[in-house]
Protein backbone atom coordinates (compact mmCIF):
# COMPACT_ATOMS: atom_id res chain seq x y z
CA UNK A 1 0.00 0.00 0.00
CA UNK A 2 1.51 3.28 -1.26
CA UNK A 3 1.12 5.86 1.66
CA UNK A 4 1.13 9.86 0.85
CA UNK A 5 4.07 10.53 3.69
CA UNK A 6 6.18 11.86 0.70
CA UNK A 7 3.82 14.65 -0.39
CA UNK A 8 5.15 16.94 1.95
CA UNK A 9 8.69 16.06 1.42
CA UNK A 10 7.87 16.55 -2.52
CA UNK A 11 6.57 19.97 -1.95
CA UNK A 12 9.09 21.13 0.47
CA UNK A 13 11.92 19.89 -1.89
CA UNK A 14 10.07 21.61 -5.10
CA UNK A 15 9.39 25.04 -2.92
CA UNK A 16 13.08 25.17 -2.29
CA UNK A 17 13.71 24.36 -5.70
CA UNK A 18 11.23 27.70 -6.55
CA UNK A 19 12.53 29.69 -3.79
CA UNK A 20 16.33 29.17 -5.14
CA UNK A 21 15.58 29.73 -8.68
CA UNK A 22 13.97 32.94 -8.80
CA UNK A 23 16.14 35.85 -10.03
CA UNK A 24 17.69 37.93 -7.22
CA UNK A 25 19.94 40.82 -7.29
CA UNK A 26 23.58 40.53 -7.55
CA UNK A 27 25.29 42.05 -4.21
CA UNK A 28 27.56 44.51 -6.53
CA UNK A 29 25.12 46.68 -8.02
CA UNK A 30 23.92 48.00 -3.76
CA UNK A 31 27.81 48.94 -3.12
CA UNK A 32 27.81 52.76 -1.87
CA UNK A 33 29.86 54.88 -4.02
CA UNK A 34 33.98 55.23 -3.94
CA UNK A 35 34.25 56.80 -0.07
CA UNK A 36 36.13 60.13 -0.25
CA UNK A 37 34.84 61.27 -3.08
CA UNK A 38 36.32 60.72 -6.89
CA UNK A 39 38.07 57.46 -7.63
CA UNK A 40 41.97 58.09 -8.84
CA UNK A 41 42.65 58.30 -12.48
CA UNK A 42 44.94 55.74 -13.77
CA UNK A 43 46.61 57.71 -16.76
CA UNK A 44 47.63 55.02 -19.37
CA UNK A 45 50.39 54.81 -21.57
CA UNK A 46 51.15 53.58 -24.90
CA UNK A 47 53.64 51.21 -25.12
CA UNK A 48 54.65 49.27 -29.09
CA UNK A 49 57.82 47.86 -30.40
CA UNK A 50 58.58 47.21 -33.67
CA UNK A 51 58.78 43.79 -33.93
CA UNK A 52 59.54 42.05 -37.59
CA UNK A 53 57.37 39.90 -38.00
CA UNK A 54 58.29 36.62 -39.98
CA UNK A 55 56.27 33.42 -41.15
CA UNK A 56 57.91 30.53 -41.88
CA UNK A 57 56.75 28.00 -43.63
CA UNK A 58 56.12 24.30 -43.02
CA UNK A 59 56.96 21.17 -44.96
CA UNK A 60 54.77 17.89 -45.08
CA UNK A 61 55.85 14.99 -46.25
CA UNK A 62 53.35 12.22 -46.98
CA UNK A 63 54.09 8.46 -45.50
CA UNK A 64 54.14 5.19 -47.33
CA UNK A 65 51.38 4.16 -45.92
CA UNK A 66 48.92 7.09 -47.78
CA UNK A 67 45.82 4.30 -48.37
CA UNK A 68 44.95 3.84 -45.06
CA UNK A 69 43.00 6.51 -42.83
CA UNK A 70 44.27 7.23 -39.20
CA UNK A 71 42.83 6.03 -36.34
CA UNK A 72 40.67 9.24 -34.59
CA UNK A 73 38.00 7.46 -33.00
CA UNK A 74 38.09 5.82 -29.13
CA UNK A 75 37.69 2.13 -28.17
CA UNK A 76 34.56 1.56 -29.19
CA UNK A 77 34.82 -2.10 -28.08
CA UNK A 78 36.26 -0.90 -24.90
CA UNK A 79 33.02 1.83 -24.51
CA UNK A 80 30.57 -0.80 -25.78
CA UNK A 81 31.60 -3.24 -23.01
CA UNK A 82 30.95 -0.68 -20.05
CA UNK A 83 27.81 0.35 -21.18
CA UNK A 84 26.87 -3.83 -21.36
CA UNK A 85 27.50 -4.25 -18.09
CA UNK A 86 26.42 -0.85 -16.61
CA UNK A 87 22.73 -1.75 -18.43
CA UNK A 88 23.43 -5.73 -16.88
CA UNK A 89 23.89 -4.34 -13.23
CA UNK A 90 20.98 -2.01 -13.69
CA UNK A 91 19.39 -4.45 -14.81
CA UNK A 92 20.54 -7.07 -11.79
CA UNK A 93 19.29 -3.85 -9.26
CA UNK A 94 16.05 -3.45 -10.32
CA UNK A 95 15.51 -7.39 -10.24
CA UNK A 96 16.49 -7.51 -7.11
CA UNK A 97 14.58 -4.38 -5.76
CA UNK A 98 11.45 -6.02 -7.24
CA UNK A 99 11.91 -9.15 -5.71
CA UNK A 100 11.83 -7.43 -2.05
CA UNK A 101 8.57 -5.64 -2.36
CA UNK A 102 6.27 -8.50 -4.03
Amino acid sequence: MVTAAWLPKVLAAGGAVLALSLPVAAGAQTVPAYPGGNPPQVMSENLSREVPTRVLGESITRSSGGDTLPVTGGDIAGMVAVGAGAIATGAVLVRRSRARTA
